[in-house]
């Protein structure tokens, strides 16, 4: 049996780049971009998001954790952001924890 999805507050939306938009409003969208549509470059924020994404839909995550997570993994992989989170923290060091209590 699969874990039932969480929603978002609010989705995430990202500009690819090919220059397309894609907004992800659940935590299993964002993992299933994550594990299937990343590109091949996985930096050290891919696989803490796709750790906090599993984790939150196993409620042992809080989904806003998860939220923050795959936005940091977007502009490690050079994705353009149109949504303003935490996370844009990430791309200066600013953001301390993973879903392990550390920095990737």
């Amino acid at each position: 049996m699969s874990p039932v999805d969480v929603l978002w507050e609010s989705p995430v939306t990202i500009r690819l780049t090919t220059g397309l938009e894609k907004s992800f409003s659940s935590i299993s969208d964002a993992l299933d971009f994550l594990e299937f549509e990343w590109p091949s470059k996985r930096g050290a924020y891919h696989n803490s998001a796709v750790v906090s994404c599993r984790n939150a839909l196993k409620k042992m995550t809080p989904p806003a954790v998860a939220r923050e997570y795959f936005f940091a993994a977007c502009l490690e992989a050079g994705f353009k952001p149109k949504t303003v989170t935490a996370a844009g923290l990430a791309a200066t060091g600013g953001f301390h924890a993973n879903a392990h209590g550390s920095h990737p």
